[in-house]
């Protein structure tokens, strides 16, 4: 499988106690593609230092969004896709569908990050597209 990806965005939280690192993408080959998005490095202040997700304290993308379009045709469209990111580092993919042809296909995410630890703190990736050029 191949992949493209967009560039890595650092985004923090409300009152910035929450903390990643955010790549949106497409995954793909001849027969499929599916859009991704990876996460990296989500953190959270407590006392003095930063700490990492772990199992006891998640990160949860609740929800993260794609949409792919080749020219006006939208192919995938998946919205509220939730997963726990145990780790600092996770990724959430949408449904794969039929690869359309070498064409040019538009990426359009985003996505909502609560927690780690701080349950209630958002964390807002805002809406962003993409262009990009494939061929399999």
């Amino acid at each position: 499988m191949a992949e493209v990806r967009s560039e890595t965005r650092p985004v923090y939280g409300d009152g910035e106690w929450t903390y990643g690192h955010f790549t949106f993408g497409l995954r793909y080959n001849a027969e499929t593609i599916s859009a991704f998005l990876d996460v990296s490095e989500a953190q959270y202040f407590w006392v003095a230092g930063w700490w990492y997700a772990d199992a006891k304290y998640p990160a949860r993308i609740s929800p993260a969004s794609f949409t792919v379009t080749v020219g006006r045709q939208v192919i995938i469209d998946d919205a509220g896709l939730r997963k726990d990111i145990p780790h600092p580092s996770g990724r959430i993919l949408s449904r794969s569908v039929q690869y359309w042809g070498d064409d040019t296909y538009t990426l359009s995410a985003d996505a909502v990050m609560l927690g780690p630890y701080h349950e209630a703190t958002r964390l807002t990736v805002p809406s962003e597209t993409w262009r990009f050029d494939l061929k399999a």
